[in-house]
């Protein structure tokens, strides 16, 4: 939400052009109808003018305008494998966790969070990332959940966190 006033303008024509935050589109192409049954409801949408068209200032009182952006979905497609199929007490076992951004756009700030089988502990220092050495892993007290940080995933962008256990 914002907003901006311009108190002295000309009667004529004008268009608003708005530069939406990353990770929204502009003019929106949700229906009125959709955005007036939205919490916060009335909104002033405005034919034209609402959607980046031109439209005409009268002289008189000021008008509203609201102008609707659509958030952009974001899609990761997350996958875990293990290295073997079975494990015996004191085995390593190295886990291969990948994410994959579908989105149509860049996805910043990617944390992967991983719950470990019942039994097993996180080996330091073993963490790769896309074949690089990285951080180990924020690790909760009972040593159960891991969370890696990624970072940013580039359109159709991927990422290979490989870690050992035992």
């Amino acid at each position: 939400p914002g907003g901006y006033r311009f108190p002295f303008i000309s009667p004529g024509r004008y268009r608003l052009d708005v530069v939406p935050p990353a990770a929204y589109r502009s003019p929106s192409t949700v229906s009125t109808a959709d955005i007036q049954n939205l919490p916060g409801a009335p909104f002033a949408i405005v034919d034209p003018g609402s959607r980046g068209e031109e439209f005409y200032i009268n002289p008189g009182p000021a008008i509203h305008i609201d102008l609707p952006a659509d958030p952009i979905p974001t899609s990761l497609y997350v996958t875990k494998t293990v290295g073997k199929s079975s494990a015996s007490i004191g085995d390593f076992l190295q886990y291969k966790v990948t994410v994959e951004n579908t989105a149509a756009i860049a996805v910043n700030s990617i944390q992967v969070n991983d719950n470990l089988p019942l039994g097993f502990r996180y080996k330091k220092g073993s963490t790769k990332i896309s074949g690089s050495s990285a951080a180990d892993p924020s690790i909760s007290g009972d040593g159960k959940n891991l969370a890696f940080s990624v970072g940013t995933l580039a359109v159709g962008g991927k990422a290979e966190i490989t870690y050992v256990v035992n």
